[in-house]
C-alpha cells in the first residue's frame, strides 16, 4: 500500500510538474509578446545602431527587475546571443536545430532550480528571433514537494482507512465461516431426524466420559422403541419417524446437564450420564419414559398407538471399564429385557469380572453384540460364524499362526458387527438395496472397527473389520485401497465372506451349491479377490479331507421369526 501510494506520488508530482511549468510559461509569453513589441527593430535586426542596442538592454533590465526574472535574452535564428541583459546564470548553449522549439524546463543552477523558457519570434512565416528567459524554479517545485507530501499524507490515511475496512470485512467474514465450518461439524456429529448426536459420536463421548481411568461412576441407558418395526410396516414411516423425534425430545428434556443424548441404532438410543450411579440413572429414565407413555402416536387408519420402551441400564466400572465392555453389558441386558416382553426397565445384573469369568476374556464382551445382532438378523450370526471357520481354514492353508491366526478369528466373527448400528428396513430387506441403502449399509466397517479396538490385538482385529470389502482391483470400500496395500487378514476374510455369502441362502435367493461357488470365486481372483488366496483355497477345498462344510441346511426364512420379538 505504501509503495502504491509512492508510485502515485511520483506520477502526480510529475504532472504537477508539468502543469506548473506549463502555467508560467503561459503567462511569460505575454511578457515576451509585449517585450518584443517595445524593442521593436532591434530585436530582429543585427545591424541597428549601438544606442539602439543599449537602450534594448536596458529595456530588458528593467523586465528582468519588474518580472522578477533572472535573465532575458534576445538569439538570433543561428543560436548567436543578439541582446541579454547580463551574463546568465549559466551555460544556455543552444543548438540551431532546437532554437524554433517553444517550450520551458527546470534544471539545476548555481544557486538552487532555475526555470528556462524558449519563445520563438516569426515574421513574415519565418524565424526572426528567440527570447530566453530565466526565473527562480523555486516555486515550481515548492508545488510539487507540496503536491507529493497531501498525496502521501492523502494514500496513507487511505491506506489506514482501507487497512481497517478490510481488517473489519475480513473478520466478519472469518468469523462467518467458523461458524460455518462449526455448523458444519456439528450437523457431521447430529442425527438429521432426531437432532441427537448420531451413533459415531455417541461412542466418542462416552469413551471421552470414561477416560484413561474410570475415577468416577459412569452411566448409559440403552433406550429400545418397543414394535417399532412394526410401527414402521404397518403404518408407514412417518409415523416411526414421529415415533423416534418424540423420545429423542423426551430424553433430551429429561437428561442432566452433563448427560448426553445419542441415537445408537434405528430404534435404540443411548443416555451417557457421567458422574450418576445405576439407580440415580434409572430413576432419571423412570421420569423419561413416564411422559413417554402418556403419549399416543395416531396413524391414518385412525389407529392410537402407544408409545413404550425397553430400558437397560449399565454403569462403569462395575459393569466395564471402556465403551465396548459398557455397552456390551447394557446390550445383553435390554436383550433380556425385551425378550421378557419389553416395556420395562433394568439394570445389568452382569459385572465385568462376571462378563470375564463366564466368557472369555474381552472378546466375549462383544458377544453380547454378537447376541444383540442375533436378535434382529439371524443370518447376520450364522453367516459370521461361517466365515470364521472358512477362514481360519485359509488361514491354516497360508501357514498363518500363534498371534495373527487368533486375531483372524476374532475378525471374521467380528466383521459384520457394526451391523448392530444398521437401520432394520435396511438390514433385513428382502430384496436388493438402493443406491442410497448401500450407501447407508458401507458404513457397518467404520463402526464395527471402532467397537473392536478394546479388544487384544484390537488394531489388527480392526483392519480385518474395517477392510474386508476392499477390492484387489481397488474398487472397493471403504478406503479403495488396492492389491497387497489391502491387509492380508482383511484379504483372506474377503475371500470366506463371498464364499460364505454364495453357499448361504437369503429370503431373496438361494444358496449355490458349493462348486458353483468355487467357480465364481475363480472368476473373482484378480478383480475383487486376491487371486493367490483364491487359488490356495479353491485348491484346499477340492483337495483336504478336513475341508470346512457348508452346513446350512435351515430353511431361508427362519430368520424371519425375529419379526416377533422386535
Amino acid at each position: 500500500m505504501l509503495s502504491l501510494g509512492g508510485g502515485l506520488a511520483i506520477i502526480t508530482s510529475a504532472h504537477v510538474s508539468s502543469a506548473a511549468i506549463a502555467t508560467g510559461a503561459a503567462a511569460d509569453r505575454a511578457l515576451v509578446d509585449a517585450l518584443l513589441v517595445d524593442l521593436g527593430p532591434a530585436a530582429i535586426d543585427s545591424d541597428v545602431r549601438a544606442s539602439v542596442s543599449e537602450a534594448a538592454v536596458a529595456l530588458l533590465g528593467r523586465a528582468v527587475r519588474t518580472a522578477g526574472l533572472e535573465w532575458v535574452g534576445v538569439r538570433s535564428p543561428s543560436g548567436a546571443i543578439r541582446l541579454q541583459s547580463g551574463e546568465p546564470p549559466l551555460d544556455l548553449t543552444i543548438a540551431a536545430t532546437d532554437i524554433s522549439e517553444a517550450g520551458a524546463v527546470l534544471v539545476d543552477g548555481p544557486h538552487g532550480p532555475l526555470m528556462v523558457e524558449t519563445f520563438p519570434a516569426s515574421v513574415d512565416g519565418g524565424l526572426a528571433a528567440v527570447v530566453q528567459i530565466v526565473r527562480d524554479g523555486t516555486p515550481v517545485l515548492a508545488a510539487v514537494d507540496s503536491a507529493r507530501r497531501d498525496i502521501l499524507v492523502g494514500t496513507g490515511i487511505g491506506a489506514v482507512v482501507l487497512i481497517a475496512v478490510l481488517f473489519l470485512i475480513f473478520r466478519g467474514a472469518q468469523k462467518r465461516l467458523d461458524q460455518q465450518t462449526d455448523q458444519l461439524l456439528e450437523s457431521g456429529r447430529r442425527d438429521a431426524l432426531t437432532g441427537v448426536l448420531n451413533h459415531g459420536a455417541a461412542i466418542s463421548a462416552l469413551a471421552d466420559a470414561l477416560g484413561g481411568a474410570v475415577e468416577h461412576p459412569v452411566a448409559i441407558g440403552l433406550v429400545d422403541i418397543d414394535n417399532f418395526r412394526r410401527v414402521n410396516d404397518v403404518h408407514g414411516h412417518g409415523l416411526g419417524d414421529r415415533a423416534l423425534r418424540t423420545v429423542a425430545s423426551i430424553l433430551n428434556e429429561g437428561a442432566g446437564s452433563a448427560d448426553v443424548v445419542g441415537r445408537s441404532g434405528p430404534d435404540e438410543f443411548v443416555v451417557i450420564a457421567p458422574g450418576l450411579d445405576g439407580r440415580e440413572l434409572l430413576a432419571r429414565l423412570a421420569s423419561a419414559t413416564s411422559r413417554m407413555s402418556r403419549v399416543v402416536l395416531d396413524a391414518e387408519d385412525g389407529s392410537r398407538l402407544p408409545l413404550t420402551v425397553s430400558v437397560a441400564v449399565a454403569v462403569a466400572p462395575l459393569h466395564g471399564r471402556t465403551s465396548t465392555e459398557l455397552l456390551a453389558a447394557a446390550a445383553m441386558t435390554l436383550g433380556e429385557v425385551k425378550a421378557a416382553g419389553g416395556d420395562a426397565m433394568e439394570i445389568s445384573r452382569l459385572s465385568y469380572a462376571e462378563l470375564a469369568q463366564e466368557r472369555r476374556g474381552t472378546f466375549a464382551v462383544l458377544d453380547g453384540l454378537i447376541q444383540a445382532i442375533d436378535t434382529r438378523d439371524r443370518y447376520t450370526r450364522r453367516h459370521s460364524e461361517d466365515v470364521a471357520r472358512y477362514a481360519l481354514f485359509l488361514g491354516r492353508q497360508l501357514g498363518v499362526d500363534g498371534e495373527l491366526l487368533s486375531a483372524l478369528h476374532h475378525s471374521a466373527l467380528l466383521h459384520d458387527i457394526g451391523k448392530i448400528s444398521m437401520p432394520d428396513d435396511i438390514l433385513r430387506k428382502p430384496g436388493a438395496l438402493t443406491a442410497d441403502e448401500v450407501e447407508i449399509m458401507q458404513q457397518h466397517v467404520v463402526l464395527g472397527s471402532a467397537l473392536v479396538r478394546d479388544l487384544d490385538n484390537g488394531e489388527l482385529i480392526a483392519d480385518g473389520v474395517r477392510h474386508h470389502h476392499e477390492r484387489w482391483d481397488g474398487s472397493g470400500y471403504i478406503s479403495s485401497l488396492a492389491g497387497e496395500e489391502i491387509p492380508l487378514i482383511a484379504r483372506i476374510i474377503a475371500v470366506a465372506d463371498a464364499f460364505s455369502a454364495m453357499t448361504t441362502s437369503r429370503p431373496y435367493r438361494h444358496a449355490l451349491d458349493p462348486g458353483e461357488a468355487l467357480r465364481r470365486l475363480v472368476r473373482a481372483a484378480g478383480s475383487q479377490l486376491d487371486p493367490r488366496l483364491v487359488d490356495v483355497f479353491v485348491l484346499a477345498m477340492e483337495s483336504q479331507q478336513d475341508r470346512p462344510l457348508t452346513a446350512d441346511e435351515r430353511p431361508p426364512t427362519y430368520w424371519l421369526k425375529v419379526e416377533a420379538a422386535a
